[in-house]
């Protein structure tokens, strides 16, 4: 269950974090930086949920 509910928030802040940095605010990112930011959020999400599981494997 804990792992459900990090997951989720995960999910909700990295949908917040591209409608802001891709939403028409009209100052987009060029390429470059906009595929690294990408790479990055990807990889905060991936350490978010291991952290996640580990969080739930000492509650359980």
């Amino acid at each position: 269950m804990p792992q459900l509910i990090a997951m989720i928030i995960v999910v909700v802040g990295a949908m917040i974090y591209m409608f802001q940095t891709f939403g028409g605010t009209g100052d987009k990112i060029e390429g470059i930086a906009q595929k690294t930011s990408v790479i990055t959020e990807i990889n905060n999400i991936k350490n978010g949920l291991q952290l996640a599981v580990r969080a739930g494997d000492i509650l359980n």
